[in-house]
């Protein structure tokens, strides 16, 4: 029985290929998970932002005019909450959003009910609007890793009886 011998010069060439197969789907992995976690991470700011700046409409005077509560809460907003993220990604909010505040008036039983809606915007990333991309796009075998939708938070918080 003879044994077939390998030359070196083979196997380098396989482990080569492999490698680059092998890397390429690992890199993919990789840049998955770091894509996808900041835009996790942005919404989860933005939910928070929302919020407290609901809780904070609480504090304020009820006796003020919309317009004067909407003013507050957008400075407000701007200030506090969103102070977390990056230069970056705070004016691709502020660009989002076209309407951070709006008062209305609902009728519940009868009872009109003077609401606050706090509302802030992610535009979501395409290959036309790279500017409100947190992360670019890799794109992968025809794949576009992370493909990102637009997204928004609310919150919602009655002032009071009208």
């Amino acid at each position: 029985m003879t044994l077939r011998r390998h030359t070196h010069a083979r196997e380098r060439g396989t482990t080569a290929i492999e490698f680059s197969f092998v890397f390429a789907l690992l890199f993919g992995i990789f840049w998955a998970i770091v894509s996808y976690a900041m835009p996790f991470f942005l919404y989860q700011v933005m939910s928070q932002a929302v919020s407290e700046s609901a809780r904070y409409a609480l504090r304020i005077d009820p006796s003020l005019n919309d317009s004067a509560i909407e003013t507050l809460i957008n400075n407000y907003i701007k200030a506090e909450p969103l102070a977390v993220l990056p230069t970056r990604f705070q004016a691709i909010i502020n660009n989002a959003n076209a309407d951070p505040s709006t008062i209305s008036d609902s009728l519940n039983d009868g009872i009109s009910y003077r609401t606050l809606n706090v509302t802030l915007t992610y535009p979501g990333c395409s290959t036309t609007a790279q500017a409100s991309c947190i992360v670019p796009a890799l794109n992968l075998f025809g794949v576009s890793i992370p493909k990102l939708g637009a997204f928004d938070a609310t919150a919602t918080v009655h002032l009071g009886r009208r």
